[in-house]
């Protein structure tokens, strides 16, 4: 009996549960977020590695009201093909 009440109770606070497929398309941002922290590890210039972190998390924060699998999937690849480019020019430079 109290366990009913008790999923009652947080229905009633608009807690809402993700899909599979929402989740894993969270964690994939999670990851892609991750990756661009590690990334920047290698930066010397402490002000650009701190501007590419901002910029990364601001992009996240922009579009994190998404709710069109779609269009989340677009910008996740986007994302990975930006890392890629910043892997690739942090390469360059070294």
């Amino acid at each position: 009996m109290k366990s009913i009440a008790k999923n009652l109770k947080y229905k009633d606070m608009g807690k809402k549960f993700l899909t599979l497929k929402q989740f894993m398309l969270r964690q994939d941002v999670l990851k892609l977020y991750r990756d661009v922290y590690r990334m920047t590890r290698s930066i010397a210039d402490q002000r650009q590695k701190n501007e590419i972190r901002s910029w990364a998390a601001s992009e996240i924060r922009t579009h994190r009201n998404h709710q069109d699998e779609v269009t989340i999937r677009g910008l996740i690849i986007h994302g990975q093909r930006m890392l890629k480019d910043l892997e690739k020019s942090l390469k360059v430079t070294t």
